[in-house]
């Protein structure tokens, strides 16, 4: 889990540096800025998201021994469960970026698992 923070903390931090954000002291602000963000920054923090899955999963599926999913889909729910947080925390996002951020997860923590997995 700690290789998905530091993934997806990275290219935030590279989103954050193309799409400056003001500084909000008030939900209403909160709420105005994430309404108006531009599509891209949208598009790169899901990007973190599935960059960090895999490579959460990966490095997970390689300390279980790569052969059992189990770890890796943990990292998948775990970045999920972060989501869903975050979706209720953040006021302003649109609908289509919660409902992908929320689905992207586990599916890209299982590329991840299949990446590392031992071949049969």
């Amino acid at each position: 889990m700690i290789t998905t923070i530091i993934l997806i903390t990275i290219i935030e931090g590279i989103s954050a540096k193309i799409y400056a954000l003001p500084k909000c002291t008030t939900p209403e602000e909160v709420r105005a800025v994430m309404s108006n963000m531009p599509v891209g920054a949208y598009i790169m923090v899901l990007m973190g998201c599935a960059i960090g899955c895999v490579g959460g999963a990966v490095v997970a599926t390689y300390i279980s021994g790569r052969t059992n999913y189990l770890y890796a889909i943990l990292v998948g729910a775990s970045a999920t469960l972060a989501s869903i947080i975050n979706s209720i925390q953040v006021p302003g996002q649109p609908t289509w970026f919660i409902i992908l951020n929320i689905l992207i997860c586990l599916p890209f923590a299982y590329i991840g698992y299949l990446a590392a997995a031992k071949p049969e």
